[in-house]
């Protein structure tokens, strides 16, 4: 609760003082109070970045109490200003979760703003490039961020995991999920993106695939607990990549076993022996 408190009561930690006639404002060192996300939605149509909110703490009615204000310019430049309400809310503790999508920006370096109560005010730069976006700071007070540097996903690719639901039992094959694979190459070509943080998924500097985010594995009680990721590009063959899926899991009719798979258009699918009519989530 301190470091959400502490931004309601902001305004009146910040001290200005007159030296000369120019006003100087003093501020202490902030908490963290939000992590701060780096995120780029996945659609058809076009794509757009979008930043992710978290109270570092639970506080009362959660969302409820945090509001997000988007100053955009037609440049690309925004600026973001984080309040916590005061609307004496005597709610269950919740942490808070905000999402801001910014839209599609042009390439280029853009200046962004960050404040918090209008009186902690983070300036810096979002450069955004074909590679992917890095936000860079002057200062974060009261926010905390993992990933500085977004990675785009590419086009036309598709990644996820194949795995068992509940730890194999003596009688399944162990290979299983690699064997997927392998056959999955008539279809695809197997690939991976460089190392980085691409939001859905990362790949670290000895090339291990890490998915994130809705892919952890939202199925059964228990959660998948054994599982291979797979990362392929598909050109425009996702149809047909679909239909083998479910022929595969048909064939091996073992209601264990899963599939999950995620496209760059931002499509999800989730197929096991038990869901076989479901289709898209």
């Amino acid at each position: 609760m301190k470091n959400i408190l502490l931004l309601c009561g902001i305004c009146l930690a910040a001290v200005s003082c007159d030296l000369g006639g120019d006003e100087i404002q003093v501020v202490p060192d902030i908490e963290e109070a939000f992590k701060v996300d780096l995120w780029e939605n996945l659609t058809t149509a076009q794509r757009s970045f979008t930043l992710g909110f978290e109270s570092i703490e639970k506080i009362p009615c959660g969302e409820e109490t945090i509001y997000i204000d988007l100053d955009p310019d037609v440049g690309g430049n925004f600026t973001l200003n984080i309040n916590v309400l005061d609307n004496n809310c005597s709610g269950e503790l919740l942490i808070a979760e905000e999402v801001v999508d910014i839209g599609r920006l042009p390439l280029g370096i853009h200046d962004v703003e960050i404040n918090l109560r209008d009186v902690i005010v983070n300036k810096g730069r979002l450069n955004v490039s074909e590679k992917g976006y890095e936000i860079i700071l002057d200062s974060h007070a009261g926010l905390s961020f993992e990933n500085w540097e977004l990675m785009r996903v590419p086009e036309q690719s598709f990644w996820g995991y194949a795995g068992f639901i509940d730890r194999p039992t003596s009688s399944e094959e162990l290979d299983i999920p690699m064997t997927f694979i392998e056959r999955m190459h008539t279809y695809a070509n197997e690939m991976l993106p460089e190392a980085g943080y691409y939001s859905y998924f990362k790949v670290d500097s000895l090339s291990n695939l890490t998915i994130l985010k809705e892919a952890e594995f939202q199925t059964y009680e228990p959660i998948m607990t054994t599982y291979t990721p797979f990362f392929f590009t598909h050109y425009d063959n996702i149809d047909k990549i679909k239909q083998f899926t479910q022929q595969y899991l048909e064939a091996l009719d073992n209601p264990n076993f899963q599939i999950q798979i995620f496209t760059s258009d931002g499509e999800a699918f989730l197929k096991n022996t038990v869901q076989k009519d479901s289709g898209v989530d």
